[in-house]
């Protein structure tokens, strides 16, 4: 995950990320969440049916204001508990699209 962290800032104008099903663990999330930075057109992301729990939620939920276009985030099958679920919903407010 690391690597396609980096692999993120060249692709400025990204606009679909699907990241479903690659077994992508907290520390996995918590490098994607700090590459989003690189991305801030982004529009959907897709990080469903992976192995991340509430340390990669809490590392997506801090990054949602990066990507202010979002429109579509998808996390189900993940392994995040309702504490999780609380970052995340705290951070939408700053992500007026999704």
């Amino acid at each position: 995950a690391s690597s396609l962290a980096q692999a993120l800032t060249s692709v400025p104008n990204l606009k679909k990320l699907n990241l479903s099903d690659y077994e992508i663990t907290d520390g996995g999330a918590s490098s994607i969440a700090q590459a989003l930075t690189s991305v801030p057109n982004l529009k959907e992301l897709d990080l469903s049916y992976n192995d991340f729990g509430d340390g990669g939620a809490t590392a997506v939920a801090q990054a949602l204001h990066l990507i202010p276009r979002l429109e579509e985030l998808r996390l189900s099958g993940n392994k995040m508990t309702a504490a999780g679920a609380s970052s995340l919903a705290q951070a939408l407010i700053s992500v007026p699209n999704l």
